[in-house]
């Protein structure tokens, strides 16, 4: 025995080895709902063309390939490639939301409406009301949201207007105050 064959065995052994443990792993693929293309005619075993659409054996009837039957699928597309007539695809995106509206749109007939800061969900504004009404009435009767919260504010030098003081929360009565309501869709 030479000095090189222990380290060829050893090869060996770890070869047979990993080809054990590999041929106990194998990969299923189905392709039963899938819809391929087979303009060549050619399609995976247990599969037919019909009309130039892979099908599974046996199902390929008098309505496969027929449009009423495949109404709601979409373009047949072949690898993720646009149709080939240069048709669009559809878009699977759900649909875009309505725009919002601006916080001056929704708010801005509060009494001594002064916006403090707009958000992509809120809007923040000073109002001035007397008798004292809680924020939870002004959201919903003014613009039509809801209120998140609400805070004190001074009305006695504007510049601090949009300064929040200590948080009233919704049903806290102010008259001079901050209120955090919603922001509503657009209407169409």
């Amino acid at each position: 025995m030479n000095a090189g064959e222990p380290l060829v065995r050893t090869l060996r052994l770890v070869a047979l080895a990993a080809g054990l443990v590999l041929a106990g792993c194998f990969v299923d693929v189905s392709l039963s709902d899938s819809r391929l293309v087979c303009s060549d005619g050619d399609c995976p075993r247990g599969f037919e063309c019909v009309e130039e659409r892979c099908v599974p054996d046996g199902q390929g009837g008098a309505d496969a390939g027929d449009p009423a039957a495949d109404a709601g699928d979409g373009p047949i597309v072949a690898d993720g490639a646009p149709p080939a007539d240069g048709a669009a695809l559809p878009d699977a995106a759900p649909p875009d939301a309505a725009p919002l509206l601006s916080c001056d749109e929704q708010y801005g007939g509060a009494p001594a409406y002064d916006l403090c800061s707009e958000q992509a969900d809120s809007c923040e504004f000073f109002l001035l009301v007397d008798p004292a009404t809680p924020c939870s009435a002004h959201c919903a009767a003014i613009g039509g949201g809801a209120c998140i919260t609400a805070f004190n504010a001074d009305n006695t030098d504007p510049t601090l207007a949009c300064d929040r003081q200590k948080e009233t929360g919704c049903d806290g009565a102010n008259v001079s105050q901050i209120c955090v309501c919603s922001r509503s869709a657009a209407a169409p």
